[in-house]
């Protein structure tokens, strides 16, 4: 799925038009569209993955999902947190979470063994 697609999808996820998300972001009439054939500036992916409150990495995979099921709004908030931290902040964070939860190592294994 490329850019342009995936964005139209998100755009019908939420019930809206690219019109519209192009309005509420400032960005020109139709220029979305034509990110189906060329790339955007930075500037105006930022606009769209703060819309719709992505990463750029996930716009910008061609083999990413646009919606998980299992990622809660609460889930996106801490994602969001996370990417927004200093690596100061993060340490902090982690080392928080490891004395709150008892099963900490078992949480953050990797299952795709």
């Amino acid at each position: 799925m490329n850019l342009y697609e995936k964005i139209k999808k998100l755009c019908s996820e939420r019930g809206i038009s690219i019109a519209h998300l192009e309005r509420e972001t400032g960005i020109s009439n139709g220029q979305i569209k034509r990110w189906a054939k060329s790339s955007p500036s930075v500037e105006n992916l930022k606009k769209v993955a703060k819309y719709f409150d992505v990463s750029l990495e996930f716009l910008a995979d061609d083999n990413a999902k646009t919606t998980d099921p299992e990622m809660t709004e609460d889930i996106r908030i801490m994602q969001r947190a996370a990417q927004n931290m200093s690596e100061e902040d993060r340490k902090k964070a982690i080392k928080v979470f490891e004395a709150f939860f008892e099963n900490w190592e078992d949480m953050t294994k990797d299952n795709k063994d």
